[in-house]
């Protein structure tokens, strides 16, 4: 595998590492961490990778390279296949350039902090990168992979997620929890209020039997995607089992990742340019947001 890590020497990226350090990848894999120095001037100093790069004292320019060199040292030794490189301009654009530059299989990044407002933080590193990352992204919270929830809902990228679980080796030793969330409708057995003179009882009674017919079939259909998936991650030897919830797809996904006392929470989305945009209130980027797990997400 190719792997992007991105890398400052903070704490966040630190994590980042720390997980590198402790996953089983398979043999052969190359790890390109890379530590982004941020600039608003117009041309790069020699042998960096961003062509967007910025005009900064040369001598500047090795003093941070060096710093982050420093830092990183202790994870170019203990990790085979690492290797640090420095670039200049945005950290989501260096990141998202250098994975597009190798081909890599997954990009990984700290989180600068989580909940509603956590989008400040997210939107800068993180969020940006799985808005512009040409693979899935990582964004790591924990230095383990042993607990996973895997979110599916029979779409195509759910799909997807899956196989990557299914065959990444960093999954082979996980405990997998396979969750579908059915947004069903709430209250089914109520009926409208009696002096509601549009409404007679048997019709408040047809509907709301129709109400839980459609809550049962959400639910049924549900089931059968979580078992399903569960089934085919299970053939290939991992230990997967499913579970399903009625809801709001995102409190439920939450719910699920803190009773699990969960690792990282894998979840496919549609979005391609402008995630951040694209998804904002929907499941995905409300669990980026709030859970204190770390978050694979495949597109």
């Amino acid at each position: 595998m190719r792997v992007v890590v991105g890398y400052d020497g903070s704490g966040r990226s630190e994590v980042a590492a720390a997980l590198v350090a402790a996953v089983a990848w398979p043999a052969g894999s190359e790890f390109h961490f890379v530590h982004a120095i941020a600039t608003r001037a117009a041309s790069p100093p020699p042998d960096v990778l961003s062509s967007a790069a910025g005009r900064v004292p040369r001598e500047t320019a090795l003093q941070d390279a060096e710093v982050a060199l420093d830092h990183a040292e202790k994870w170019l030794d203990a990790i085979e296949g690492a290797h640090l490189s420095v670039g200049y301009g945005r950290a989501a654009n260096v990141l998202s350039d250098e994975a597009g530059r190798i081909g890599a299989d997954l990009v990984i990044v700290g989180s600068g902090g989580r909940g509603p407002y956590a989008s400040l933080l997210l939107g800068s590193v993180s969020a940006d990168v799985v808005d512009s990352a040409p693979c899935p992204v990582l964004v790591a919270r924990r230095p383990t992979l042993e607990r996973v929830v895997l979110a599916t809902d029979g779409s195509e990228t759910s799909e997807l997620a899956a196989k990557l679980v299914a065959e990444w080796p960093m999954f082979e030793a996980g405990r997998i929890k396979v969750v579908s969330v059915g947004d069903a409708l709430h209250g089914f057995g109520a009926l409208r209020r009696a002096d509601d003179s549009s409404v007679t009882v048997a019709t408040a009674r047809d509907r709301a039997r129709k109400r839980k017919a459609d809550h049962e079939a959400i639910e049924f259909d549900h089931v059968t995607v979580a078992t399903a998936t569960a089934r085919r991650l299970r053939r290939a030897g991992r230990h997967a089992r499913a579970t399903i919830r009625l809801g709001d797809p995102s409190e439920q996904i939450l719910e699920v990742i803190k009773s699990s006392h969960a690792d990282v929470i894998v979840m496919g989305t549609r979005g391609h340019a402008g995630f951040a945009r694209a998804i904002l209130g929907s499941a995905a980027r409300e669990v980026l947001l709030a859970t204190e797990a770390s978050v694979l997400v495949v597109r």
